[in-house]
Formats: C-alpha cells, structure tokens, sequence
C-alpha cells in the first residue's frame, strides 16, 4: 500500500481540502511517479502462494499545530487514449461501412512477420501454410471496444488450406501478464520477475469480401475482432510493477489437422497497449456477423470521478 501525504496549503473545509489535493496529486505525483490503476487480484493459479494488488491511501494533515488527521482510501484509472485511425478508417467507421483492408490501407495496418503452419492433415500428408496477421494501428485499444484483424493464409495444397482457413480453426487471443520484481530472500541472486499470465476469449473471424476468385486458388483472407472487456486493467507501469497486454497466435485447430509443435505455443506475439478513453475522431465499430457476435457488457461510469490531465481519482 502507498502512502502519499501532502503539505497543509488549503485552510477551508476539510473535504475541499481533500478534493483540491486528490487533483492535485493527479496533476503531479501521476506524472511524476507513473502510477498505476487500482489492481486487485486473487491468488494466481501460476505463481504459487502469491498475491498481488495495488492500492492507495491519502492521509491529510489539517494544520502544524492540529495531530488530528483524516485518512481515506481511493483509486486512480489513467486517461490513456489511443492516437487517431487512419483516414480511411476514420471514413469506413463515419459511414457504417466495413473497415479497408491493408490491400488498400496501407498506413492503417501493422503487418507481422510472416509464420509457416506446419504439421500433418488426415494423419499422413504434410501441411505447409504460410500465415501473415494484420493488426489496425494504431496499437492501442480502448477497453470496451475491438481489435480489428486481417489474416492472410498461402499454399498450394487447397485441401489443407480450406480446412485451416475455417473460422474457428484461427486460434488468437489477447494475453494478459502482470509482472511484478521480487526478492523474497533479500539477496542479489534471489533478484528476479515474476509474471502472471492471463488469455483472453478466441477472436472470431469470418471470409472476407475483398478476396478475389485468383485468390482462391491459393489463397484465404479473412477478417476477426476480438472483443475487450470494458473492465479491463489498463496498461501501466510503476515501478516493479507492470500490466502488459500482447496479441498472441497459436497453433491451429481443426478437424483431422495435427501441427507439428505443441498446441500451447505461441507461434506469433505483438505487444499491444489497452486504453481507457476514446481518440479523436469516431469511435471504433464492430463488424463481426450475427453468427460470430459475441456479448460484451458496456463501460461503467466511475463514480465520483475527478478528471485531471493524466488520469482520474475516484473516492
């Protein structure tokens, strides 16, 4: 738990006084310190024995010569937005239509490093699909919303390209880690990271409507989103502790499809930023058809919310 105290400067009513310094500390200590939202979390199943969480107390000193002091505990969620879109995705979101694809947008998508799919189909024949995945930029994305998707699949074998290029064949997930600097035994060897990881619900992905007839003798292009939770702990940093978010793919998964490493590795990782307000401009749209739409429940309103340059204060 932090203590943060401040020096008597307000002499009016002692709630105003714990309002002016509540955005006073958003104003300063935010910037100064970098701090980080309220966190609470239960025992982790991957770090034996271990707890994390962060919280804040404010404790006010009324006058020099008065000992009496108030004392409350309050949260803080940054105000982290993401840069604007595109211009043709800023247009697509203004008129309703679906998002341009990196075909057509070129500054709109990040493109990852190309991963060959590897493994057996039906149990004998070889299988070799190269894969590329296509972020929208900027990589930054408001709890709440979607990260948008492209995926291209490649190879000659149409057999096994039908059958990986099935929607729910795509494994995709959002990882959550939370890492956090221990030294439970106060040496210099017993320095060391420790991290707790979280994935998120699959990304859906339907055909695209960009592909062509040449594409599909050796090619499938499909278009995902995977849905954020509006109460999503933001990306941040202070100090040892740290909430990172990435965009992980995994290996396949599909009827009479056998990859040739472990289902559990990560064969593709983009670091990625979760933002807790909306950029300039429209706000992102979701896309995903009635047969792949999944629930997300809205953002809440925070209460008693003091909004400040950097971030909020809630009591």
């Amino acid at each position: 738990m932090l203590a943060l105290t401040a020096v008597n400067q307000i002499r009016d009513h002692p709630l105003r006084q714990l309002t002016a310094l509540i955005s006073l500390l958003a104003n300063f200590k935010a910037n100064l310190y970098g701090i980080s939202p309220l966190t609470s979390r239960r025992r982790s199943p991957y770090l034996s024995g271990s707890i994390m969480s962060v919280a804040y107390l404010i404790r006010l000193k009324l006058s020099p010569s008065v000992t009496r002091e108030i004392t409350t505990q309050f949260g803080y969620i940054p105000v982290i937005r993401p840069s604007p879109f595109s211009p043709m995705r800023q247009l697509a979101y203004r008129n309703g239509s679906h998002i341009i694809g990196p075909k057509m947008d070129l500054v709109g998508w990040q493109t990852l490093e190309r991963i060959q799919i590897q493994g057996k189909i039906f149990n004998d024949r070889p299988v070799h699909i190269w894969c590329t995945l296509f972020l929208a930029k900027p990589l930054c994305y408001t709890r709440g919303s979607v990260i948008p998707f492209c995926m291209e699949l490649e190879s000659d074998d149409v057999q096994a390209l039908d059958c990986l290029s099935s929607p729910k064949a795509i494994i995709v997930r959002l990882r959550r880690r939370i890492r956090y600097y221990t030294n439970g035994e106060k040496t210099l060897d017993s320095l060391e990271w420790r991290d707790s990881v979280h994935d998120s619900h699959l990304a859906v992905w339907w055909p695209s409507t960009e592909s062509t007839d040449l594409d599909l003798k050796s090619k499938r292009i499909l278009n995902g989103e995977l849905r954020l939770k509006s109460d999503m702990k933001p990306t941040s940093a202070m100090g040892d502790f740290r909430v990172e978010y990435s965009v992980i793919v995994l290996a396949f998964d599909a009827p009479g499809y056998e990859p040739a490493s472990s289902k559990l590795e990560v064969l593709r990782e983009q670091a990625v930023e979760i933002a807790t307000a909306y950029g300039q401009g429209p706000r992102p749209r979701m896309f995903a058809p009635p047969a792949y739409d999944t629930e997300v429940a809205p953002i809440p309103a925070a209460p008693m919310a003091f909004h400040a340059m950097s971030g909020a204060f809630f009591v």
